[in-house]
């Protein structure tokens, strides 16, 4: 999906360290299993290398971007979508 790119277009990349893609994933997979870093850490299911402290800094950086983020893959997400259904509707109309 390119998440890469739009992460490069927000300003969201770091020198050195874990890779932001790396931390992005990350986050996505907390939202979609419902459970928090803090009781991934408690349990022992956090594999990744990287601490907590490390994802507050990132998400706290005032050099990124969140909007352009945010709006850049919603887009990424929406407009095939979209375009199906257009695309649909247009067929649909030129049949009658």
């Amino acid at each position: 999906m390119e998440i890469g790119k739009i992460l490069q277009k927000s300003n969201a990349y770091k020198g050195k360290g874990t890779p932001v893609i790396r931390m992005m994933i990350y986050l996505v997979q907390l939202a979609f299993t419902n459970r928090s870093m803090y009781m991934n850490i408690l349990n022992g299911t956090n594999t990744e290398n990287f601490g907590k402290d490390v994802i507050y800094r990132f998400l706290k950086s005032t050099y990124v971007n969140w909007s352009t983020y945010m709006l850049s893959l919603a887009m990424k997400v929406i407009c095939p979508f979209v375009k199906q259904q257009a695309v649909s509707a247009f067929e649909i109309r030129t049949k009658r």
